[in-house]
């Protein structure tokens, strides 16, 4: 994998002076991709949801392969802070985020030249959706392929658990990547910092429901504690009372919980 790290920054070094190095560009999507992936938020399926590979399409699409792989390999660096990966993932993840903006930005200005399409031309909003495809594409397949390599499993069952998933999702990003380019020319900077906050604000609500995903969860794993505890004899129910009550269980749901173990006592009448 040191090899391949080091193959992406001679390639780099090499196609550097064909790139646009648009500094206030670069700087404001290097910031928005760190951000971003800062506040990822995490999947049931351990998917990642954040703007970076946004932000990575569009430094490709009006910066080229190099300052994109320059802010995806920021990005992971950054990012490692929080999430804290093995080492070996750390690798992998920079040598992912170092080839595929190269190969996306090189394929993508190879194109544009061959067939003289400008941001005024309908057609270079396609390239822009097939280079969401491509990035994606060598993106799932360098990450996926190398945990199946290590966890020796297969690579379609790995895409049906990961990919088909969030296909969706990945349509409607690919959608808004076309939608910010198109902006980002008729507006400039403004597009990316607008864009910004409305996907700020969508990870934030999505992270909110997670959280409450989890809660929920816990909720439920408490209150079955709590039943099992309650059918065996002899058994103290304050610990699993107090860790339930920790976990933001209701006194109702616990009785209910109870009522489903023990049923209600009725006083029998007597005349």
């Amino acid at each position: 994998m040191l090899a391949a790290l080091g193959g992406a920054v001679v390639v780099g070094v090499l196609t550097a002076q064909s790139a646009d190095w648009d500094v206030v560009l670069l700087l404001t999507l290097l910031a928005f991709s760190v951000t971003s992936d800062l506040g990822a938020v995490e999947t049931r399926g351990g998917v990642k949801i954040s703007g970076s590979l946004l932000a990575l399409i569009l430094a490709m699409v009006f910066m080229g392969g190099t300052p994109a792989a320059v802010i995806g390999l920021v990005t992971i660096s950054v990012g490692w802070l929080r999430w804290r990966d093995k080492f070996t993932d750390l690798l992998i993840n920079l040598v992912t985020y170092a080839w595929f903006p190269l190969i996306g930005g090189l394929a993508f200005r190879a194109a544009t030249d061959a067939t003289a399409l400008t941001p005024d031309d309908g057609l270079f909003y396609v390239l822009v959706l097939a280079l969401f495809g491509l990035s994606l594409l060598i993106n799932f397949t360098l990450i996926a392929g190398y945990t199946c390599y290590e966890e020796r499993s297969s690579f379609l069952a790995k895409a049906a658990k990961l990919l088909f998933p969030v296909f969706a999702s990945e349509l409607a990003a690919a959608s808004m990547a076309v939608g910010v380019a198109f902006l980002y020319h008729r507006i400039g900077i403004a597009a990316i910092l607008l864009f910004g906050i409305v996907l700020f604000t969508y990870q934030y609500l999505l992270g909110q429901l997670r959280v409450s995903e989890r809660r929920a969860e816990e909720r439920r794993y408490r209150l079955a504690a709590l039943k099992d505890a309650a059918g065996k004899d002899g058994v103290n129910l304050m610990p699993p009372i107090i860790e339930a009550s920790r976990d933001y269980v209701t006194m109702g749901e616990m009785c209910d919980a109870l009522r489903g173990v023990w049923g209600v006592w009725r006083e029998t009448p007597v005349f």
